[in-house]
């Protein structure tokens, strides 16, 4: 899972706000960082 696949999908849902995609954005780098913080545990 590539972060930059994350962030095309995001713009391509054309958000009206930049509020919007800020919380979006906040999300997905919140989410990464989880992903790898348990994928460093061996979790995954």
């Amino acid at each position: 899972m590539s972060n930059d696949d994350g962030k095309l999908s995001a713009c391509s849902y054309g958000f009206k706000t930049s509020e919007d995609s800020l919380f979006v954005m906040n999300i997905m780098i919140s989410t990464s960082m989880v992903l790898s913080i348990l994928d460093a545990l061996g979790y995954f």
